[in-house]
């Protein structure tokens, strides 16, 4: 799993979220959030650690899968 991969799937499970609701809980931009997920955009540590406080899963989990 890729780490877009890994953050579609935490977003369905997490409540299933929209993207633009994730956004705003994480306190990111709707655009990044949507490239993220889309594989267009890196996902760097800073977006991991806001993104895993609301999904409820590790920001290594997201980067790496473990």
């Amino acid at each position: 799993m890729t780490p877009s991969e890994r953050l579609t799937h935490a977003r369905l499970l997490a409540a299933d979220l929209s993207a633009r609701e994730l956004s705003i809980l994480a306190g990111l931009s709707d655009r990044p959030v949507a490239l993220l997920q889309s594989g267009l955009r890196r996902l760097g540590r800073r977006s991991a650690d806001a993104l895993s406080r609301v999904l409820g899963v590790s920001s290594d989990w997201l980067l790496a899968g473990i």
